[in-house]
């Protein structure tokens, strides 16, 4: 578990959902719970050094924090952005790696 930029960020499984990561707030902090079962954690992250992984999570985590951060009439459009974003990468990574 890390702290970045009040974000704890937690590497766990969370089964079938399509989804790289999901977050949640709890007191004050944004919890972001990053899927080690996802295509692109099992292919990708688990094969990257620190450095990568430490900038990897900066990517996850400023994502997070601009979401939760965002007026309230445009964390939908945020939220509808997150969906769009994983289904892309899920579709382009199962491409790239012969997967249908």
């Amino acid at each position: 578990m890390i702290l970045l930029l009040s974000v704890i960020i937690r590497e766990i499984p969370l089964g079938d959902t399509p989804f790289l990561f999901s977050f949640s707030k709890d007191s004050g902090l944004c919890i972001c719970e990053i899927n080690t079962d996802h295509i692109y954690y099992e292919n990708f992250v688990e094969k990257m050094d620190d450095s990568a992984r430490t900038a990897f999570q900066l990517l996850i985590a400023s994502f997070v924090r601009a979401t939760d951060e965002a007026p309230r009439d445009k964390r939908s459009t945020y939220r509808s952005i997150m969906h769009e974003w994983n289904y892309k990468m899920n579709k382009y990574i199962s491409k790239y790696l012969g997967i249908n």
